[in-house]
């Protein structure tokens, strides 16, 4: 999942960063997602950031401070970084 998501210019140059994208979880998956952070930019990240966001991550029906998590908004890191 991870390797598609990843833009191929930035695998080409070797660009490992962060993106961060601030969702609405509606449920069980993030919604409604946008880009809150990418570095550096022009490299894709943010986008690829938000396509993992949006396909890949499932929220439980309670947070950690146990309070429902439909509706919250989130904000999710993602780190692209390449392991050899």
């Amino acid at each position: 999942m991870f390797w598609r998501a990843y833009p191929a210019a930035a695998l080409e140059q070797a660009v490992v960063r962060e993106s961060a994208v601030l969702c609405t979880i509606s449920q069980g998956r993030m919604a409604a997602c946008e880009v809150a952070s990418e570095e550096p930019l022009g490299h894709g990240l943010g986008i690829a950031a938000k396509t993992l966001a949006t396909e890949g991550f499932q929220v439980g029906p309670m947070l950690t401070d146990r309070a429902p998590s439909e509706g919250r908004r989130l904000c999710l890191p993602i780190a692209f970084c390449l392991m050899e």
